[in-house]
């Protein structure tokens, strides 16, 4: 038969019980400071019993200590003073919930090998900070506002990633160098007195809308490379207080729209399949507007015609595709969009180009453009095409001999004369000059690059 207590016994036991596990919570999750020198894991440089790991708030404060990681580090809380360098040293840094860094304090952080990330739950700053690292990512789980024009997340050849929205004032700044992405799921505003989102080649995503401020409208959204600027959102608003340009725009929606002054792209609008036509408020510019995506099945490939001259038809060939065929809305040569059957006509495996069509001028020009075969349901199929002159057709005089000649001797100025096409473009032949007027005999042979 089992004993049993006393009611007032199993109070007492229970009190013990609750007070012993409130004191056992109590413990380990006392804050641990540091503020000296040495490696993380040494346990002497830090308050309290052991080293600050998942679950625990540290801070480093003290005379310009620095801290180095031996290993990935997860804590609840971090707080950086002023003049502490925390060295990551390759390795990670998570903090679940804020990481404060107060003013000139550092956080190096080198890329040796591997995917290295800091990842927080949120940042605070304070005056002169910034984020400064080679290769890591920073990925940020909540919203960000900058302000001022020393404080700034960077990183060269890593990703930064915002879960929430991004605000830039006062000359704030957030960079990606070399290839890496800037990804903000929320809104993007800047007051645009030099507080941009910089990046190079790789994009830059945002998910809500974006707001831009009526100053140095130009540089709150920097891209010096080849990347994009791409809104994926669906049903969100670009906003323009002044007039801006961005070179190579992704539309990621349907639904987007524009309010405020007209937004340029410079380079390339890429509508994604999403729209066919350019979104009011925005305007394409330079040698690639109107640039779109290739959207749906693969086309076949087009082979360009050899030897092609404005004097002939000349086909551009292609394995068959009768579907393919059947679905060509268009055919472009350059920018300009030709007429069907008096420029071109389509056959089994080739397409046959007349210049001589009266909408051809395109195809009279001697040179070198792109011809875009536009099929709804498929990509879009390219070839570089070139064009050569014809054969000479006509004279036209660049430069008059001297008026004045000597006997036996040659013109002071020789003339000089343009062998055309039928259509104009300069050509190459063999001039035969003849006396016009007087008892004159011409001699000598001259010859001039066309």
């Amino acid at each position: 038969m089992k004993p049993i207590l006393p009611t007032t016994v199993r109070h007492i036991i229970a009190l013990f019980f609750i007070v012993f596990g409130v004191c056992n919570v109590s413990f380990s999750q006392s804050p641990f400071t540091c503020n000296t020198s040495g490696d993380w894991t040494n346990d002497a440089i830090w308050s309290g019993t052991g080293i600050p790991s998942s679950g625990h708030t540290a801070t480093i404060s003290g005379y310009s200590p620095t801290i180095t990681l031996q290993a990935d580090v997860t804590l609840a809380t971090l707080t950086i003073t002023d003049g502490v360098t925390l060295n990551l040293n390759n390795y990670n840094l998570t903090v679940t919930g804020t990481l404060t860094v107060t003013s000139n304090a550092t956080i190096s952080a080198n890329e040796i090998s591997g995917s290295k990330s800091i990842t927080v739950g949120a940042i605070s700053f304070g005056a002169n900070n910034k984020l400064d690292v080679v290769g890591y990512d920073i990925i940020l789980n909540s919203s960000l506002s900058l302000s001022g024009g020393n404080n700034y997340l960077k990183t060269d050849g890593g990703n930064i990633t915002i879960n929430g929205n991004l605000t830039l004032a006062e000359q704030a700044d957030v960079i990606v160098l070399s290839s890496g992405n800037i990804s903000v799921t929320g809104n993007y505003s800047s007051d645009s007195k030099t507080s941009d989102l910089n990046w190079v080649n790789g994009n830059c995503t945002i998910g809500g809308n974006i707001t831009i401020g009526n100053d140095y409208g130009n540089t709150a959204l920097n891209c010096t490379g080849t990347g994009y600027l791409i809104m994926n959102g669906t049903s969100k608003t670009f906003t323009a207080n002044k007039t801006f340009t961005i070179p190579r725009f992704r539309v990621g929606s349907s639904t987007l729209s524009h309010s405020g002054s007209t937004v340029t792209i410079s380079s390339v609008y890429d509508h994604n399949c999403i729209t066919e036509s350019v979104i009011s408020g925005f305007s394409v510019s330079g040698s690639q507007q109107g640039q779109i995506s290739s959207c749906g099945s693969p086309s076949p490939t087009l082979t360009a015609a050899g030897s092609a001259t404005v004097d002939a038809n000349f086909n551009v060939t292609f394995t068959d595709d009768a579907t393919w065929r059947s679905a060509i809305t268009s055919v472009k040569y350059g920018a300009t969009t030709l007429t069907p059957t008096t420029d071109y006509t389509i056959n089994a495996g080739s397409i046959t180009f007349k210049p001589s069509g009266s909408g051809g001028s395109g195809l009279r020009t001697s040179g070198t453009q792109t011809i875009t075969v536009i099929a709804t349901g498929y990509t879009n199929a390219t070839v570089s095409q070139t064009i050569g002159a014809g054969v000479a057709a006509s004279l036209e005089m660049k430069t008059q001999p001297s008026a004045t000649v000597i006997s036996g001797l040659s013109f002071g100025i020789q003339p000089e004369v343009y062998v055309k096409d039928q259509y104009g473009n300069l050509s190459s032949g063999t001039v035969v000059a003849n006396v016009g007027v007087g008892s004159w005999t011409i001699g000598g042979t001259t010859s001039k690059a066309s």
